[in-house]
């Protein structure tokens, strides 16, 4: 029948007149005899039956078992022609790398195509963008700028719908050229981008692609996502757009032989550097094992400045890229709080490197650890004023620093957080080592000379060079590991995890089980990759060092918990200024309170703050040393001194421990022991602690 028409059988199956004539099928893009185009194709009945129920295309195609809406996406799909094609503006054509417009225009009632005029070089649309949630729709757009380079630039669907200026901007700044300043320019660039059709030139059987955006690096369901590109396989195509800007580095030098023969050598004879690489091949695990329970958290590594800090924090960065502070992996404290959530967040399911505390504000520091084992930024606003959804994260740090951070920051008057060293484990990496007892200098972070050297110095400078001509290829190819291997991981994590148990100690406290089940993952991590055969260990090897470090760190901590010892800390450091304690029984100034005894050998023959000679003829030795020896404290005072814990809760920690002197009578009463005092004829009850055992206490009796 030519045209592209056909004779068919009606397919709603109600009638039957003996001929096919009655149907006909237009096929897509032909014309009826009036000069109508069916975009889509038709079937037409003319029988009374079907025109009498208004039956269409859309019907009868139901009635083939067909979707209507389906079926017309693909005949678009096979029709779209980015080249040429028709939006709001008018006719956009694409010839020879440049894209024109032939402006509708309506005169007298008549739709008319305006001259071609030359607007911009052609814009590929690479497909729609969205992000994990399904939010934020946008065009991933590709072009090539005044450079000639080829750039990929994410445009938000909300802008392109607008008056377009700031898309103008935004393409202009990045390289754009455009042959057209007239005052559409905006308007006609957004309606190109926005209705252009996505076509896959290569195979244009395939549906406009999708593209998935993130704007954290790390894990993106089964592929890492990293500024370099993407490690493991994913559905969609994946746009990394870094919140704030901010990227991790994941450049490469040299090889993982190389590696293994440097870093990984000399790391079989220094434990706090195997722990410093364990911590960064864990960090990709943290979304991947079960029994985490504080997902970020890190490692403090202190000793003086020249044991080796720096070169244990650039060994692991170098992990995952390059190993230094100018555009590599390791950053300065000083600066990390105004961009916190931006660099935590580019170093999601990674290491991140801070380095030399005491470049940090003492007052900033135990908030940017807690902000950051909390994995969330701030709550902000967007330039429309909506609430943005916050920054989120995970991820591993190694920091260093000559104290540890609660030292830091009270030796600068502040008080650190009880948590803060749980966040942040403080490690001596001093090993403490001599060859000789009579040495002067210790080995640094080394427990022994490594097999092939006479000195020590020979041991750091590989480390150093291996670190400076080797990095990123360690993390690149464990990435790789970890994206082809995932349930073996899993069973080898589990394995392993076990092991580790079998050597750690039995009696911990919840907030210790926190921290040693870092310390596990570390060990755990590092295990993984020796049976990867990546890091050139012996199996044993990862597991040895961290529980070595580990029971350097809770030595002495196996019962209670770590407020519990700063509580007896604090107490302790007050005792010890024993002349703020008045004498009991003498009208003695008291500062903290009372004490029923004269310290031996303790007269002081000064004020401490004025510096006047003490002259009190009142100040008295009491006769006989008593059999117990009590401090007694102020109500006023004894707040002060107990941090976190409620007067309450810090009696419970003294009464479990045997320091809390109670009324022997009543011994589940007050917690305040009643006593007289002759200053100003007072009476009254403190918090009365036993002093000798106080001073004398270990957590391990």
């Amino acid at each position: 029948m030519g045209g592209g028409k056909y004779a068919i059988k009606c397919p709603s199956g109600e009638h039957d007149d003996g001929s096919l004539t009655s149907t006909a099928y237009f096929a897509p893009g032909s014309k009826r005899d009036n000069g109508k185009r069916y975009r889509y194709g038709a079937i037409c009945c003319m029988h009374d039956t079907c025109k009498s129920k208004g039956r269409g295309t859309e019907a009868f195609l139901s009635m083939l078992g067909m979707e209507y809406a389906a079926y017309c996406r693909e005949i678009d799909q096979q029709e779209a022609n980015p080249d040429l094609f028709t939006a709001s503006s008018g006719e956009y054509s694409t010839v020879n790398g440049v894209v024109y417009l032939s402006v509708y225009k309506v005169l007298a009632g008549k739709v008319t195509k305006g001259p071609k005029e030359a607007l911009f070089p052609e814009i590929e649309i690479i497909g729609q963008a969205r992000d994990p949630d399904g939010q934020g729709w946008g065009r991933l757009i590709a072009f090539r700028n005044n450079d000639g380079r080829r750039l990929e630039v994410l445009i938000q669907d909300s802008d392109l719908t607008g008056k377009g200026d700031n898309v103008r901007e935004a393409l202009t700044s990045s390289g754009l050229p455009l042959y057209s300043t007239g005052r559409n320019i905006a308007r006609y660039l957004c309606d190109y981008i926005y209705n252009r059709p996505i076509v896959n030139r290569e195979n244009p059987d395939l549906m406009p692609q999708k593209v998935a955006i993130t704007r954290r690096g790390g894990w993106l369901g089964d592929a890492f996502i990293t500024p370099n590109g993407v490690i493991g396989d994913s559905e969609e195509r994946i746009y990394y757009e870094p919140a704030g800007n901010a990227k991790a580095n994941y450049d490469q030098a040299g090889s993982i032989e190389k590696w293994r023969d440097s870093v990984g050598y000399v790391a079989r004879y220094s434990s706090p550097l195997t722990l410093a690489i364990c911590t960064a091949l864990a960090a990709p695990l943290l979304s991947r094992i079960s029994w985490l329970e504080q997902k970020s958290g890190g490692f403090h590594f202190y000793s003086t400045s020249t044991v080796g800090k720096t070169s244990i924090a650039e060994a692991a960065a170098g992990v995952y890229g390059k190993p230094s502070p100018d555009g590599g992996r390791v950053i300065s404290w000083s600066g990390t709080a105004n961009a916190l959530e931006y660099v935590a967040a580019a170093h999601n399911d990674s290491l991140l490197c801070l380095d030399e505390l005491k470049t940090a504000k003492p007052y900033e520091v135990s908030d940017i650890i807690y902000r950051l084992a909390n994995s969330v930024g701030k709550a902000r606003l967007d330039k429309e004023i909506n609430l943005r959804a916050p920054a989120t994260w995970r991820a591993l740090w190694i920091s260093t620093g000559e104290l540890t951070v609660s030292q830091y920051v009270e030796q600068a008057g502040y008080t650190a957080q009880a948590g803060t060293d749980i966040r942040s484990i403080p490690i001596d990496v001093g090993m403490g080592v001599r060859v000789n007892p009579t040495d002067r200098d210790t080995l640094g972070i080394f427990e022994e000379v490594p097999p092939d050297f006479k000195k020590i110095s020979e041991a750091f400078n590989l480390l150093s060079a291996g670190t400076r001509e080797n990095f990123g290829v360690l993390g690149f190819k464990w990435l790789e590991y970890l994206t082809a291997n995932a349930k073996a991981v899993k069973a080898q994590a589990e394995l392993f995890a076990r092991r580790f148990d079998e050597k750690a100690p039995k009696e911990i406290g919840a907030q210790q089980s926190r921290e040693l089940n870092r310390f596990k993952l570390c060990a755990v991590a590092g295990e993984i990759a020796t049976k990867a055969a990546l890091t050139g260990w012996q199996e044993g090897q990862a597991t040895d060092a961290v529980i070595k470090l580990m029971e350097r760190y809770f030595a002495g901590l196996t019962t209670g918990t770590k407020e519990a010892r700063r509580l007896i800390e604090s107490l302790r450091e007050a005792v010890q200024t024993i002349h703020k304690f008045a004498l009991y029984g003498t009208s003695e100034r008291a500062e903290y309170g009372y004490r029923n005894f004269e310290p031996c050998g303790f007269f002081p023959s000064e004020d401490s703050e004025t510096g006047e000679e003490l002259t009190d003829p009142e100040i008295k030795p009491v006769e006989s040393a008593p059999k117990q020896k009590r401090i007694m404290f102020l109500d006023s005072v004894f707040p002060k001194l107990i941090g976190n814990y409620s007067p309450e809760a810090a009696c419970a920690e003294l009464i479990h421990r045997g320091l809390l002197i109670q009324n022997d009578k009543d011994p589940k009463g007050k917690l305040r022991l009643k006593a007289k005092v002759k200053a100003n004829g007072m009476s009254g009850r403190f918090y009365t602690i036993d002093h000798d055992k106080l001073m004398n206490y270990e957590e391990s009796d």
